[in-house]
């Protein structure tokens, strides 16, 4: 009996623990969410498991519908993390080394710089190419990577690729090109057939500005990102041709999904362990980026946020998205198994102060 007793105590333990875990991070995001800082939807798990989801405010103001689990949101450079994921797989295929040029593959496409260009340093943003446009992405329709890539992007590097890191989206779109041109199909097939599909991901796709996505959320901005209050005016976005962006910032996804490509990496079942060695593996010596919070590494940005686990630092593999009003974060404590999703559609927020204060929650004693 006293096994039996044990395992129910631990049981209720479990229980009130995740309960008031729950209540805690419940308060703090609607005090967000009352200063006017915060419209979207959290998600926070341990182990996979769903601890606390919330939803805030609206998808569309305009007809007063709100947030729900099955809003899909764009998800903006957090695409990105997608796209190293489908290099990584290929590279397991042998079909790419990522310790090749650009021109190995594309070799008519950038025929200059694309000979100094390994796929690597397209992965870590320091390729050194000229940064993109934000015009770029309001002409009309160019979905295509390789044609996006030859209308807008100039043969030539601003510095020694290799040599430091500079956050471009015209590096991961040039990756798109590299996997249209190795598999032969369309990066979004390629997407479909080794990520979505697998994984049953029915509410994750490309954002194209002609399409009619169900239950697609509207984007809002006034660009306060956490300074302002409820009662600044926001404004409806601007929208780009977000097929424009392709592998670097086109997809949209619900949280729950976000967490299902989290536990596939976790399960490995989308890469082996030796491939996510290499993805999650830091490249200090291009240096910490403030922006991007970390050191960057293959899709992602390896972070150590101070103070959270009983005054000491966590290591936070971070990716984050931001367009327009839409911001993004998914946040993922991989030594403890923990998973932070943010997804709004709003700039009204400070998304790293909101990311902090939840890992402080999640990790109080």
């Amino acid at each position: 009996m006293r096994p039996c007793i044990l395992s129910l105590l631990l049981l209720l333990s479990w229980a009130v623990n995740a309960q008031s875990l729950s209540s805690r991070l419940d308060s703090l995001l609607k005090d967000y969410h009352r200063k006017g800082q915060l419209d979207g939807t959290i998600l926070v798990a341990r182990k996979g498991k769903v601890v606390y989801q919330g939803h805030f405010g609206y998808a569309n103001r305009q007809f007063n519908i709100p947030i729900g689990p099955d809003t899909r949101f764009p998800i903006a450079s957090i695409t990105k993390l997608y796209t190293a994921v489908l290099v990584m797989q290929l590279q397991e295929e042998k079909k790419l080394d990522i310790h090749q040029p650009v021109s190995a593959y594309l070799p008519e496409l950038l025929p200059v710089a694309g000979k100094k260009i390994t796929l690597q340093q397209l992965l870590l943003h320091s390729s050194g190419l000229p940064g993109d446009k934000v015009a770029d992405y309001y002409a009309r329709s160019t979905p295509r990577p390789a044609n996006f890539i030859r209308k807008n992007v100039k043969d030539s590097t601003l510095f020694e690729p290799g040599s430091r890191f500079r956050y471009n989206n015209v590096d991961y779109i040039l990756l798109g090109a590299v996997i249209e041109k190795v598999t032969g199909k369309h990066w979004e097939q390629v997407l479909k057939e080794k990520v979505l599909a697998p994984l049953q991901l029915a509410n994750t796709g490309v954002v194209v500005q002609q399409d009619i996505i169900p239950r697609l959320a509207y984007g809002y901005h006034n660009y306060t990102f956490g300074t302002g209050t409820a009662q600044d005016t926001l404004f409806n976005d601007e929208t780009p041709y977000f097929e424009n962006y392709a592998t670097a910032g086109s997809l949209y996804a619900t949280a729950l999904e976000l967490l299902k490509l989290d536990e596939a990496l976790y399960g490995h079942k989308l890469l082996s362990p030796a491939a996510l060695a290499v993805m999650y593996t830091p490249a200090t010596e291009l240096g910490y980026n403030k922006y991007s919070r970390g050191y960057p590494a293959l899709g992602s940005y390896i972070n150590s946020v101070p103070g959270i686990r009983q005054g000491k630092a966590v290591k936070v593999i971070e990716r984050r998205g931001n367009i327009n009003g839409f911001n993004s974060s998914l946040l993922r404590c991989v030594e403890d198994h923990n998973t932070i999703i943010l997804l709004c559609n709003t700039d009204t927020g400070n998304m790293e102060k909101i990311g902090d204060d939840i890992l402080r929650a999640l990790y109080r004693e």
